[in-house]
C-alpha cells in the first residue's frame, strides 16, 4: 500500500513540474533598461525622468507614454497558452533584454509572430518555446516590440490654444491670395491678407476659428525625405506669447504612379519628417475667404 502510495506521490509531481511554465511577466516598475532587437536593428529603452530612446549610448527623444504603456502592458498581461514544437535554438524576429542599469542581462524573452494570429511563438531565458498570447487581444503583440526607433516618438506636432497664441500665419501655395496672418493685439486679434493688408474680420470669427484648434499629430515619421518643393501646399507659423515658435511645411503626397495621394500629404519640421492626414488639418489649414464666412 504504501508503495502504491509513493507511487502516486511521483506521479503527482511529475504532473505538476510538466505544467510549470517559465513566467514571460515583466513589470515597468522594475525594469530601468530594456534593450529591443529586431533583426539588424537595436534600439535601447531607458529611464530617467520618463523612458527614452537611445542608440549606442546616445539619448535620441523620449518615448511616446501611450506606446510605452502598450509595450509594458503586453508584457505583464502575456500568458503561456501552451507548448510548441517550435526549436528554441531557430532564429528569433524579437528579442527584448530586461537589462540592469550596469548592462547585465536579468531576463531575455525571444518571441516569432504567427502570421494572422494575436499568438506568439515565445522562449524565456532560453527555456522550452510556447504558445503565448495576450487574453482580449485581437492583434499580434509583436506590433509593440518594435526597434525603429521612429515607431516610439511622440506623433504629437502641434499644440494650439488660444490663449496662449501670439501669431499664426497660415501661406498657401495653391491659392497665394489666400494666405493670411492671425497676430493678437492687446486684448483682440488683427487679420492681414498675404499682401500685409489688414482685413475686416468680425472678433468673433477669428475667437470661433481659434478656439476651434486644438493638438495635431502625425501619422508617421521617417528617418529621412526627399521632396520636391514643387509639392509645397502650405507653410505654417505658429508663435505663442511665451516666445515658442513652430514652423511647419506640408507637401503633395505623390505615389510610385505619380498619383496623388488624398488622404495623406508630407510634412517637414525642424528637421523631422513624416506624414499626415488632410482631415485631420481641415479645420487648421483653412483659406482667408473661410473666415470671412
Amino acid at each position: 500500500m504504501k508503495n502504491y502510495l509513493f507511487l502516486l506521490i511521483a506521479i503527482i509531481i511529475t504532473l505538476s513540474a510538466c505544467n510549470e511554465y517559465p513566467n514571460f511577466q515583466v513589470l515597468e516598475d522594475n525594469c530601468e533598461f530594456i534593450r529591443l532587437k529586431l533583426k539588424d536593428k537595436t534600439i535601447d529603452l531607458k529611464k530617467d525622468t520618463a523612458w527614452y530612446v537611445s542608440i549606442n549610448d546616445t539619448k535620441l527623444f523620449y518615448a511616446d507614454k501611450n506606446k510605452i504603456s502598450a509595450f509594458f502592458n503586453v508584457l505583464r498581461d502575456i500568458e503561456v497558452q501552451g507548448l510548441s514544437t517550435h526549436n528554441s535554438e531557430s532564429d528569433f524576429e524579437y528579442t527584448i533584454e530586461v537589462l540592469k542599469p550596469n548592462g547585465n542581462v536579468k531576463t531575455t524573452l525571444k518571441f516569432n509572430s504567427v502570421p494572422s494570429s494575436s499568438t506568439m511563438i515565445g522562449s524565456c531565458d532560453n527555456s522550452k518555446c510556447y504558445v503565448v498570447g495576450v487574453p482580449g487581444l485581437n492583434e499580434s503583440p509583436s506590433i509593440n516590440f518594435t526597434a525603429t526607433p521612429e515607431y516610439w516618438k511622440n506623433l504629437s506636432l502641434i499644440d494650439i490654444s488660444a490663449q496662449s497664441l501670439s501669431q499664426l500665419s497660415i501661406k498657401n501655395y495653391i491659392e497665394p491670395n489666400q494666405s493670411f496672418s492671425v497676430s493678437l493685439n492687446v486684448d483682440s486679434f488683427v487679420v492681414k491678407n498675404n499682401e500685409n493688408q489688414f482685413e475686416l474680420i468680425p472678433q468673433q470669427n477669428i475667437k470661433m476659428w481659434l478656439g476651434s484648434l486644438s493638438t495635431y499629430s502625425a501619422t508617421e515619421y521617417y528617418n529621412s525625405l526627399e521632396i520636391n518643393d514643387s509639392l509645397k501646399i502650405y507653410d505654417l507659423y505658429l508663435k505663442t506669447k511665451y516666445g515658442s515658435e513652430t514652423t511647419i511645411s506640408f507637401y503633395k503626397k505623390i505615389d510610385k504612379n505619380n498619383q496623388p495621394d488624398f488622404h495623406k500629404m508630407y510634412f517637414s519640421s525642424n528637421g523631422e519628417f513624416g506624414t499626415v492626414k488632410y482631415f485631420d488639418f481641415d479645420r487648421l489649414l483653412i483659406d482667408l475667404k473661410d473666415l470671412k464666412d
